[in-house]
């Protein structure tokens, strides 16, 4: 039984769709169902269950996937120790991080390590925090920029904390004097609700100042809700780092008492570290150090 077969089912386990699983692993989804089921018939049982629009395992399925992950995990250690044997110059690193950090932060760090390090393929996979998790989790990354606390199963190691603000219309001028703002004083102004994984922060500080928001839209992108709220369409809750050099329209941002998000990079506890991640890992710790970034 080749490898492929096993990566071919382990992607239709994990992303639960044949066309998806194909798109991830580079192949036609009549591949990637053609594999699956050259599987099946070595083994002799039925590992997915096709009679359903979604795709799910079988009994079977569910217990031999583990193993099957296990087997992945222990080829990709293989590579990883062989890459290491040679050096770090024709290793891959690959890298998750959300938007604001991406954008902001992260260039920075990739040139200075690479200047260090040339010759590494270096891969960036970006997302809302929980799809950023999820990859780590499941070994599609070697690191990942995540906010903390995050899974029991990371090793994190804190970077720096990032205010929240308060985006408000500059047509509401009551509050724009404010050096900051409790969230209990938006309570009846529209809020414009942002993206996923902002929205998830963003509803947790609502919670625990006790406000219900009176949402007046609610948006899949961080920067559309800017320009909502630029429109007076109400306010929005949005972390400082994504703020950073953006003009921001007739709006103005208001630091919110006591809210922040921690950030920090995380590896997967008692998974294999390739030489590459491990140094990513330490110059980017180092580097926030240095930089007395907190």
């Amino acid at each position: 039984m080749s490898n492929s077969k096993y990566e071919a089912f382990a992607a239709v386990a994990s992303l639960g769709s044949f066309s998806r699983a194909a798109q991830k692993l580079g192949y036609t989804q009549s591949g990637v169902s053609h594999l699956v089921r050259t599987l099946e018939d070595e083994l002799q049982l039925q590992l997915v269950d096709r009679s359903k629009a979604a795709i799910r395992l079988t009994s079977d399925g569910e217990k031999l996937l583990p193993h099957i992950q296990q087997l992945l995990a222990s080829e990709q250690a293989v590579h990883s120790m062989v890459t290491e044997l040679k050096g770090l110059s024709d290793g891959k690193l690959k890298i998750g991080s959300f938007s604001s950090f991406t954008i902001h932060l992260l260039p920075d760090l990739i040139r200075g390590f690479s200047e260090q390090h040339s010759g590494l393929d270096i891969h960036i996979l970006g997302g809302g925090y929980a799809k950023i998790e999820s990859s780590l989790e499941e070994g599609e990354l070697d690191c990942a920029v995540i906010t903390e606390p995050s899974r029991s199963c990371f090793s994190v190691t804190h970077l720096m904390t990032d205010r929240m603000m308060a985006v408000i219309p500059n047509k509401r001028p009551e509050f724009l004097k404010k050096d900051s703002i409790e969230l209990s004083e938006l309570r009846d102004v529209p809020y414009v609700v942002p993206a996923e994984g902002t929205n998830f922060i963003a509803g947790e500080l609502l919670k625990r100042a006790g406000v219900t928001p009176a949402v007046n839209m609610v948006m899949d992108d961080d920067f559309a809700a800017i320009a909502m709220v630029s429109m007076n369409f109400g306010y929005t809750i949005l972390p400082e780092l994504l703020l950073k050099k953006k003009n921001i329209g007739n709006a103005t941002a208001i630091p919110i008492k006591d809210a922040e998000r921690k950030i920090g990079i995380a590896v997967y506890k008692d998974r294999y570290l390739s030489p590459a991640a491990r140094a990513f890992v330490n110059y980017v710790i180092e580097d926030f150090k240095k930089n007395d970034i907190k």
